[in-house]
């Protein structure tokens, strides 16, 4: 039904009178015994904070069962396609449990799938094993007909272009060459190409590395700074409304800066206690955020988005529980992040 209506919407906006919008939203795959960075439970640092309990359990994300409910809230809740953080270390790729559950799943409910490549755990340590790793993903994930696409090129985001492009150097290349080699490759297995998105935040620096990189489009997995952030480059938030009053700042700051189109990203919050170290970059005021603020954070969005003519939005997070970034149902919550999204991307128009 959900399919069915943005259809609907988005014949009007060919009409002339409402807009269309695709939501997609980030995946941590993280949540089965033994993951990355933790070895038995994943869930023991989180259960200290049963808040954030989730409304199927502590459950194993490997449990076809699980990935069905997923995938069947997002799609009645208006997201379109789901974003797998993706790795790649040592010559091979690691978490690719959840992209496996949604491939092998019976019904995925018209969802599309994308990966977020996670470059700042590990990446190629040569050319050669950077041809490895794109080949991968095209003979794995690009050439599925649920990937995600457009202008019927597959999307991939990069979550580091500055650590690509550090790479880039270290084999003595430049970012452009490596997209395109990348272009190739895709090319050779049947591929229209790649559209690359990379991360940045508005800084000049940061932006520079992806308009002149090659990529097709920009991005980003979350902001940190609260409102005139951007001035001193420092402030970072303190609390969820300093951090969607600097999420507000930053949008424009891209906006007006940037000659390529504007994937705009969206916070559910940030709060990483459970995963608290001494280089974790922000602490909260306890509370990952808030559904009131959030819906008003995402109007933020849609108004901004309309203005400059952009139909892109991607949410940080589905599942981010260790640093409290997440729109999954949860017992105390229930549905009221996913109903703020519904809300305002599809009900409102």
């Amino acid at each position: 039904m959900v399919k069915l209506i943005k259809c609907i919407v988005f014949f009007f906006f060919l009409s002339g009178s409402s807009f269309s919008y695709d939501v997609g939203v980030y995946y941590y795959p993280g949540w089965t015994i033994d993951a990355w960075r933790v070895k038995g439970d994943p869930w023991m640092p989180i259960k200290n904070y049963p808040n954030r309990e989730p409304m199927l359990g502590w459950y194993d994300e490997k449990n076809p069962d699980v990935s069905d409910r997923h995938f069947y809230w997002m799609n009645k809740f208006g997201v379109d396609y789901v974003i797998y953080d993706w790795y790649w270390h040592g010559g091979t790729e690691y978490l690719e449990h959840a992209i496996k559950s949604f491939k092998n799943s019976k019904n995925n409910y018209g969802l599309k799938f994308s990966i977020l490549w996670a470059n700042h755990s590990g990446y190629p340590k040569s050319i050669s094993d950077f041809d490895r790793m794109v080949s991968y993903i095209v003979q794995n994930y690009l050439s599925d007909d649920r990937y995600y696409k457009i202008n019927g090129q597959p999307v991939v985001y990069i979550l580091s272009p500055k650590k690509f492009n550090d790479f880039a150097v270290s084999v003595g290349v430049s970012v452009s060459y490596l997209l395109n080699r990348a272009k190739s490759i895709a090319l050779d297995g049947g591929i229209d190409g790649i559209y690359f998105i990379g991360g940045a935040n508005a800084l000049q620096d940061e932006l520079d590395l992806v308009v002149n990189g090659g990529y097709s489009a920009i991005s980003a997995y979350n902001y940190h700074r609260g409102f005139s952030g951007i001035r001193d480059g420092r402030k970072l938030s303190a609390s969820y409304g300093e951090l969607i009053d600097g999420y507000l700042e930053s949008w424009i700051w891209i906006a007006k800066n940037s000659k390529i189109p504007y994937h705009v990203p969206v916070s559910a919050g940030w709060d990483s206690s459970p995963w608290r170290r001494n280089d974790n970059l922000i602490y909260h005021d306890g509370s990952y955020g808030n559904y009131i603020d959030f819906r008003r954070h995402l109007l933020e969005a849609r108004n901004f988005m309309n203005k400059y003519k952009l139909k892109n939005v991607v949410i940080c997070c589905w599942n981010e529980f260790g640093e409290g970034s997440y729109i999954e149902p949860t017992l105390v919550d229930e549905f009221k992040y996913l109903e703020a999204v519904n809300d305002v991307f599809w009900s409102m128009q």
